[in-house]
């Protein structure tokens, strides 16, 4: 456990394919999964690994493919807790759209995982470039962010109840 996700080449075209397959992208411009693709890696994780540790710099994101990783947190004198299981499909970070951000919670894969990795400082240049883009991908992430609240909250009422 520990390792570092393993990135790989990966044509330009087989990267726009991947982008146009994958739901949180799916629907979004030539153009913009040409600018995506640009700032995007496919990565493989093993299955105990960490994506990222909490308090490490927040400058990348996720695009699950195939696999499940998990959020946790450590609670001192208590142990890990995991807050959230994400899965084919799914976005894994969202710190990246914060200049200098860190992450708050860790990320392990659950499973082997493949992925994309999407190098935040990259994309918010092309986001800087093409505000378009930006627009885009804040409609999307804002969405994501709307669900796992609501996932939160219901299992804070089944918790309770």
């Amino acid at each position: 456990m520990g390792g570092s996700p393993v990135l790989a080449d990966q044509s330009h075209q087989s990267l726009t394919t991947d982008l146009r397959e994958h739901p949180f992208t799916r629907d979004l411009s030539p153009l913009h999964l040409e600018e995506l693709a640009g700032c995007s890696r496919p990565c493989t994780i093993a299955a105990g690994d960490y994506l990222w540790r909490q308090g490490g710099p927040a400058d990348f994101f996720y695009l699950i493919c195939t696999g499940r990783a998990g959020l946790e947190i450590t609670i001192p004198h208590e142990g890990v807790l995991r807050m959230e299981n994400l899965g084919d499909g799914d976005v894994l970070g969202w710190y990246w759209l914060l200049p200098a951000a860190r992450w708050n919670v860790d990320a392990r894969a659950l499973t082997n995982l493949h992925a994309l990795r999407i190098d935040g400082k990259l994309l918010r240049k092309e986001c800087e470039k093409d505000p378009s883009l930006k627009c885009a991908l804040l409609d999307r992430f804002s969405m994501v962010l709307a669900q796992r609240l609501l996932n939160v909250q219901s299992r804070l009422v089944h918790a309770v109840t």
